[in-house]
């Protein structure tokens, strides 16, 4: 089994900004404030969405010994990844 990769960090947009333009300020135009959370927001979605869809399919490549370790069954393991990345 290959070792898992090391989580992403979670970024956001405004660590993304380069210094220069970070001294602007978008609470000076509140419309584009909104806009930046609403980016930041489907940013923060897609990185969870991201996650789910890879513990799921690691969890649907565990053996049955392993799965029973964790106290579930080989259907209830496939059933969660057979899930889509944006279902809980």
């Amino acid at each position: 089994m290959k070792p898992l990769p090391p989580a992403l960090p979670k970024a956001t947009l405004r660590s993304m900004i380069p210094a220069e333009a970070a001294a602007w300020s978008p609470a000076k135009w509140p419309p584009l404030r909104c806009v930046l959370v609403l980016i930041e927001h489907g940013i923060a979605a897609m990185w969870l969405w991201t996650e789910r869809a890879r513990q799921r399919r690691r969890l649907g490549e565990l053996c049955d010994r392993l799965l029973n370790d964790i106290g579930t069954t080989r259907h209830d393991a496939m059933v969660e990844a057979r899930k889509p990345r944006w279902r809980r």
